[in-house]
């Protein structure tokens, strides 16, 4: 009888620390709706991007009509076809870009997304996409 109550005791244990686990993990997990099929990953932020690979320098940004990829120091804007609209070239010295591109969120809301792009010795490269009520930053590159 007394191995039965610590049996159970482990048992009960074990269900809560795992049931509060889940509670916590799935708390701040955004969901979407996009012609009836739900999105329930933490890589999806509020606007409708899915960032993959790292959140602050992503591998790729992906809407509902256009990508953003990068593969080492080629970054790649695609249309929805996966045609290639942009093609940067992080390695290229002093050189000045700003592009921006009107895209579709996964949620069905109007996105504008900003390239930004400084060559030579400092150089920043990121990528904002901005909602109207909340804006993201991206880095293109780790210094």
């Amino acid at each position: 009888m007394k191995k039965f109550f610590i049996l159970l005791t482990l048992a009960l244990g074990a269900m809560l620390s795992t049931g509060c686990g889940c509670m916590v993990r799935t708390s701040y997990v955004p969901q979407y709706c996009q012609d009836d099929v739900y999105y329930h990953n933490s890589n999806y932020t509020f606007n409708g991007t899915y960032i993959a690979g790292d959140h602050g320098c992503p591998t790729g940004l992906y809407w509902a009509n256009a990508s953003l990829t990068r593969w080492g120091m080629i970054v790649k804007v695609k249309n929805k076809d996966g045609a290639i609209i942009k093609q940067y070239d992080l390695r290229i010295p002093r050189q000045r870009v700003e592009d921006t591109f009107y895209v579709t969120g996964l949620t069905g809301k109007p996105l504008e997304v900003h390239v930004y792009i400084r060559g030579g010795y400092g150089s920043v490269n990121y990528v904002t996409v901005n909602g109207g009520d909340s804006k993201e930053t991206y880095n293109l590159r780790r210094n």
